[in-house]
């Protein structure tokens, strides 16, 4: 295989740490490193990645072999550093970065992970440095879900309340505690007495503030060049901004937030592929200093923006859900909402094609034609998602519905075709047939009365009117004129009609002279209204 290939495992192991995939940055990098088992940069990298994982023996493992195949590369200290710091080993921490810093004094990861070391050695705890010579003491570090609990105890003491009842967790800390105390590094105790010369160690702490001085002096002038790009960033002077931008980052590279800023420019000026490249390097860097979440959770939502200005949905959500893992954002919530809508949306659209949604109509019609309803209606499902604007689609599969005694999912296609084809007067008879079907007499007879409306060429005149006629021989058989107003009254429309004060006048009215009909029909409203009385089987008339 050749060098190119090895360089694309590489990148794509790259790729994957900076969006937070340790495990899959592992398999890349080790699958270069079976290809080149004397490159110091693919074993550093690896390391990064189970640092990553949290994986800190093997990524102590590499970080040594980094160090051991290129002695005089200081990046090689660092990671070995952090995977140190991770399992506890402060004192072999803050050597490693040491060593690093007498390469190249001023690496601000190097600086960086000193103090981080530093910080964690001043916090109440212990040190499990030079623990290792000591066999009970080895026996606990063999036990990485042991040793995860001892870490995450020494990380925070107030966590030591969730082990009191781990008999395993107490004993290794009362070894370890015991052990750091006592020292176990072959040398003699200190007598109390010669406590007070040690002062004399500390001597070299005017030297240590010195060079301390730079590295604040550094951040101070890349927070200058930052603050100047804002400035110009606000004024839309992109240019001008990304001047400075780059000036800040080449004072000070862990002021990783001005990749950020940078990645901010490029998305003003539509270009998403520079934004996302600067981006991805704002998670890659700021992982390398252990940058804060809310930056990293930051620069994956602007990935995930970029990728909706490419409606690019499906990266879009990805990377709008590495932000959320990061850090629970309402605004990027949302957006990752949109663009799931918008994914499913573009898909439907990609999906459709009216040559085959008739193709598959077509053989629904054969199938259902030979009775075969379950898988005719598979087809016309098909149909329906090819071209979900045509109408027959819809009508056929309500047919379907109809001969499966479906009903409601039968009445609920009819209302769709009827709504993308208000004149389909066949949906219309279907929809009667639906209603009739579920006893439903008073709105067939209301929807067999609205496709005779529109029926303007008659070519239907004699299949509605024949359901209209059973559906009155229904009406006048389904029991007692109590019984038959009963159910009329479970209709919606039946029940506003009987309630309204106008109407039950007229009623009375009609009871006392039922010629007093005539005169209320021509009033359209009220006409209506009877009509649907009369199609119920309230009213009956002869």
């Amino acid at each position: 295989m050749t060098t190119q290939s090895i360089e694309e495992l590489k990148s794509q192991g790259n790729k994957a740490f900076s969006s937070g995939d340790g495990a899959t940055a592992v398999k890349f990098f080790s699958q270069a490193i079976e290809l080149d088992e004397t490159n110091h940069v693919l074993y550093s990298n690896r390391s990064a990645a189970y640092s990553l994982l949290k994986d800190y023996n093997n990524a102590l493992i590499d970080a040594e072999k980094t160090v051991l195949l290129k002695k005089d590369w200081a990046k090689g200290y660092s990671r070995k550093g952090a995977a140190l710091i991770g399992l506890g080993r402060i004192d072999d921490a803050i050597k490693a970065f040491d060593e690093g810093l007498s390469i190249e004094p001023n690496n601000q990861v190097l600086i960086k992970g000193k103090q981080e070391a530093e910080s964690k050695k001043s916090q109440k705890g212990f040190d499990m440095s030079g623990l290792f010579n000591n066999p009970k003491a080895r026996e606990f570090m063999n036990d990485p879900e042991l040793m995860a609990k001892i870490i995450d105890f020494q990380s925070n003491p107030k966590n030591i309340m969730k082990y009191l009842n781990d008999k395993k967790v107490m004993e290794a800390i009362s070894v370890l505690s015991g052990l750091s105390r006592s020292g176990d590094n072959n040398e003699a105790d200190v007598p109390k007495e010669e406590v007070k010369e040690e002062p004399k160690k500390e001597e070299p702490v005017k030297q240590e503030t010195k060079e301390e001085e730079p590295i604040a002096t550094e951040r101070m002038e890349s927070d200058k060049e930052k603050a100047l790009g804002n400035e110009f960033y606000k004024k839309k002077e992109f240019e001008e901004a990304l001047k400075h931008y780059d000036a800040a980052f080449q004072k000070d590279e862990t002021n990783v937030a001005v990749l950020l800023n940078k990645s901010a420019v490029y998305f003003e000026q539509g270009n998403f592929e520079e934004s996302i490249k600067q981006a991805l390097e704002t998670v890659d860097k700021g992982r390398e200093i252990r940058a804060d979440y809310n930056l990293i959770a930051k620069a994956f939502a602007r990935v995930g923006n970029c990728y909706m200005k490419l409606e690019n949905y499906p990266e879009a959500i990805k990377y709008f859900n590495k932000s959320l893992t990061e850090r629970r954002n309402a605004d990027v919530l949302n957006k990752l909402k949109e663009a799931e809508k918008l994914l499913k949306e573009k898909e439907m659209r990609d999906y459709i094609n009216p040559e085959i949604s008739e193709k598959e109509r077509e053989k629904g019609n054969e199938l259902f034609k030979a009775g075969n309803y379950v898988e005719a209606m598979k087809h016309y499902t098909e149909s329906i998602k090819r071209n979900p604007s045509e109408p027959k689609g819809y009508s056929n599969r309500a047919a379907c519905y109809n001969k499966l005694a479906a009903f409601p999912e039968a009445l609920k296609d009819c209302e769709k075709c009827l709504e993308l084809d208000p004149n389909f007067i066949k949906a219309y008879i279907r929809k009667a047939n639906v209603e009739f079907f579920m006893r439903e007499y008073s709105k067939c007879m209301s929807t067999c009365r609205e496709a005779m409306d529109r029926d303007k060429e008659g070519k239907h005149t004699h299949e509605i009117q024949q359901q209209m006629n059973q559906c009155r021989l229904a009406t006048q058989s389904a029991g007692s004129q109590e019984e038959i107003v009963q159910n009329a009254m479970k209709d919606p429309e039946v029940q506003r009609i009987m309630t309204d004060p106008i109407m039950q006048n007229i009623l009375q009215q009609m009871q006392s002279d039922p010629k007093a009909l005539k005169d209320h029909l021509k009033n359209p409203m009220i006409a209506d209204k009877i009509q649907k009385l009369i199609d119920a089987g309230i009213i009956r008339l002869g």
